[in-house]
């Protein structure tokens, strides 16, 4: 097996991780939602922070506050969306692997951009 493959399997790999925990981010959302709609603020407590993880299987390295708030918001926008869904309509029609997709192409645009600005 030649480098260039080897390497092209190591990312696939590392995608597929990186979707599953963005999928799990975004069913602990959901349930830290449902949790707080009755009454009982479970974020403090049952949060996974899967953000710090999946920020750098991405290579997020990102020393600017700022521009880590920035990022960690744009996450944070498409997840909370995805837990006013319903639970069962997650689960169809691979919309929580869409969700999936999402978050990890914006996650990819947000690293092309500070590359360029590093760049520049």
């Amino acid at each position: 097996m030649s480098p260039i493959s080897t390497l092209t399997i190591k990312r696939m790999k590392n995608k597929k991780l990186i979707l599953s925990l963005i999928k799990s981010d975004v069913i602990n959302n959901k349930l830290l939602s449902g949790l707080g709609a009755i009454g009982f603020e479970a974020i403090d407590y049952y949060a996974l922070e899967l953000d710090d993880r999946i920020f750098e299987l991405m290579n997020l390295d990102i020393t600017d506050e700022n521009a880590r708030d920035k990022i960690f918001e744009k996450y944070m926008k498409i997840v909370d969306k995805a837990a006013e869904l319903d639970i069962s309509k997650l689960r169809q029609n691979g919309t929580l692997d869409a969700i999936a997709e999402n978050v990890y192409e914006e996650l990819l645009k947000c690293k092309l951009v500070l590359r360029t600005a590093e760049q520049a």
